[in-house]
């Protein structure tokens, strides 16, 4: 099922529930339409939705310090 929805949408993160999915989808098309040189994402957690923001410079906020130091592990290999 996942494979079909990515098909006709595109690359996407998949939720665990349909509303997380929509989320993602939403976040990722509204992004593309903001024109900004700094980034703020507010409970970024794991910072998975970095590759959606277009921005010179891109803050991620977190109460987990965990998750945080997990997600910039992971991007600075994606770098």
């Amino acid at each position: 099922m996942k494979q079909i929805i990515k098909k006709f949408i595109g690359p996407i993160r998949i939720g665990a529930s349909a509303g997380k999915t929509l989320l993602f989808i939403w976040v990722k098309n509204d992004l593309k339409n903001i024109q900004s040189k700094i980034s703020v994402d507010l409970a970024g957690g794991s910072m998975e939705n970095k590759k959606f923001f277009k921005t010179d410079k891109y803050i991620c906020v977190d109460i987990d310090k965990s998750k945080l130091d997990s997600g910039k592990k992971k991007t600075q290999i994606r770098q």
